[in-house]
């Protein structure tokens, strides 16, 4: 268990910001996760849901070993303050649209984090968040995060 600014979560801690590049609505416009300030075996970066509706996607170079996580957290590093929200993480394959897994959970400074399924091949993979409950705007914030 790792401490983050807020709680704590098994095996991720919170990344300090590195914020998502628009346009990232597809696995073709995708933001590549960079490495995160807790070490380098954990990936991340900060992300909006805005507008309503806002779907991100980030892509992230897998080297197969077991016991990765991914997860969604509240946001450290918030321009307009963060509510909390409820997300949908979906790991998809390397063609960009097969889903491998999904997880669903509110965003806070503990959330729940998704067991990547063993084993994966090596390459290209994408996350897309999204929130799930209708809501959208500047304090739709979070981390999401990806290694060990």
């Amino acid at each position: 268990t790792v401490m983050t600014d807020g709680g704590t979560s098994p095996g991720l801690s919170v990344s300090l910001g590195r914020t998502e590049i628009e346009p990232n609505n597809d696995s073709a416009s995708a933001t590549a996760l960079l490495p995160n300030f807790s070490g380098p075996t954990v990936l991340g970066r900060t992300g909006l849901i805005d507008p309503i509706g806002d779907a991100d996607f980030f892509l992230v170079e897998v080297q197969p070993e077991p016991g990765l996580l991914a997860g969604v957290f509240s946001g450290t590093t918030c321009p307009s303050g963060r509510v909390p929200f409820t997300f949908r993480l979906t790991l998809l394959d390397q063609d960009g649209t097969s889903v491998l897994a999904t997880l669903e959970g509110v965003v806070d400074f503990s959330g729940p984090v998704m067991e990547i399924p063993d084993p994966l091949s090596p390459g290209t993979y994408f996350f897309k968040v999204e929130a799930i409950d209708g809501t959208g705007g500047p304090d739709r914030c979070y981390d999401v995060l990806f290694g060990k």
